[in-house]
Formats: C-alpha cells, structure tokens, sequence
C-alpha cells in the first residue's frame, strides 16, 4: 500500500467512525431530554397523589369529628308526634309539606351539602336552582339561610313547626355547654332530635 492510498484508508476510517460518534452522541442527548421531560411530568403525578391523599385523610378526619352524622331537630313540642324519614325530609325541605317551617344552613356550607347529599339527592347548585323557579312560581321569597348552628337552634326552639338540621358534632358540643351553662340549657330544651343519619359518602 502507497502512502496516498494508506492516507485515504485511514480518512475513510476516521470518518466512519466521526459519524458513528456523532450519531451515538444524539441519541444519548435525546434520551438524555426524554428523560429531563419526564420528571416535571413525575412531579406533577407525584403532587396530584398528595393532593388526594390529603383531601382523603381530611374527609376521614372530618368524619372521625362528627362530620359523618346529622341530627335532625324539631321543635320539643313535636316530640313523638311525627316519625320523620328520608322521604318526609326531602318534602319538607323543599317545601312540599306544609305544616313545617325549615330552617336552612348557607347552601353553600360543608353541612348543606351533606344534607342534600344524604336527604335531597340534589347538588348545591341543583338545589339553587329549584328555589329560583320555586321563588318564580309562587311568589314567594327565597329560603333565609342561617351561618351557624346556634342560629338553628334557636330559631327551631321559637317556631313551633320548625325543623332543621345540624351535624352531630355540633349538637354533641352544645349539649356540653348545656352542662355548664343555663342559657344553652334553656336553649336546648326548647329543641327535640328527632331522627340521626349517616352522611352519605
């Protein structure tokens, strides 16, 4: 071999493996990229199982406090004149009864929406909605809602044919303020549970 063809071999050889380099070199900064991509998406998955994680431990928590159960109150002077049930309650509270005057929880409140849940069978903005063609066509003023528990009670405990609903954690602790104080004792004596249900998951 002549020193032009030796020099020619090896060019030739050089180059080959140049572009054996060169392509292995893009496929590793490929896979390299690929790989850089998926950890944003590991992340994000990561954060999503968390986050579910969490709300489950929170809604277990929830229930562990009392949150699992509603008591349904009426007025004392009902007291085992009525035997309620799901059925009676879903009339009642949307007004297809008459005789009783419900009292309602901000509809928009934890314990609204277990209510209509368990008892109505209607989401918030469903139950919304039926109040507004209610309102339309009866002429009547839409539902007052009542923030807190006390507001219930009480409201409950001056109508007659009053009935209302509390989570049972709520009622649990007033009937421990009733121990040690007259005013929530007064107030609750006023009041009947009526019925207990589970919240419906």
């Amino acid at each position: 071999m002549n020193g032009r063809a030796f020099l020619s071999f090896w060019i030739v050889v050089w180059g080959v493996w140049g572009m054996v380099f060169m392509s292995g070199n893009r496929v590793w900064s490929q896979d390299k990229s690929s790989t850089a991509s998926k950890k944003p998406e590991k992340k994000k998955a990561a954060a999503a199982k968390s986050e579910t994680t969490k709300t489950t431990k929170k809604k277990k928590k929830q229930f562990a406090k009392g949150k699992g159960k509603l008591v349904i109150l009426v007025n004392v002077q009902r007291k085992g004149k009525v035997k309620l049930t799901k059925t009676m309650l879903r009339n009642i509270f949307l007004k297809k009864t008459p005789g009783w005057h419900p009292k309602f929880r901000s509809f928009k409140s934890q314990v609204n929406k277990a209510f209509l849940k368990t008892v109505v069978k209607m989401s918030v903005k469903n139950f919304d909605l039926y109040w507004e063609k209610f309102t339309t066509f009866t002429g009547q003023n839409k539902p007052r809602q009542y923030r807190g528990a006390y507001s219930v009670i009480r409201k409950i405990g001056k109508d007659k044919m009053g009935i209302g609903f509390l989570y049972l954690y709520e009622w649990e602790k007033y009937k421990r303020k009733a121990k040690k104080s007259n005013r929530y004792k007064k107030l609750l004596q006023k009041v009947h549970p009526a019925l207990f249900l589970e919240v419906k998951k």
